[in-house]
């Protein structure tokens, strides 16, 4: 219950996230190129919040078991160890 509340509200916050990128990003573009003099914090901004998205979606990949794996060599792996090596998220299922 409180873990699919918090993964709800990291989802929300991963959208809220991304708007502002885009929108940061955009104004950084608009400010540059019509206006002809460019924000200083804008750049600055981006990189927070991409970072900040890497992070919490990767964290979100992990809890949706939607990582990309390695399927040519997990593959060749024996029954048992191929169980084993995909990880403890899909084993709580």
């Amino acid at each position: 219950m409180v873990a699919r509340a918090l993964s709800q509200v990291v989802e929300g916050l991963l959208l809220v996230m991304m708007v502002v990128l885009c929108a940061d990003v955009f104004l950084g573009v608009f400010s540059r190129y019509v206006m002809a003099r460019t924000f200083t914090w804008y750049d600055e901004i981006a990189r927070l919040l991409f970072v900040w998205i890497v992070f919490l979606g990767a964290a979100v990949g992990v809890r949706r078991s939607a990582h990309f794996r390695l399927h040519l060599l997990v593959d060749r792996f024996p029954p048992g160890l191929r169980w084993s090596s995909s990880g403890s998220s899909s084993a709580r299922r």
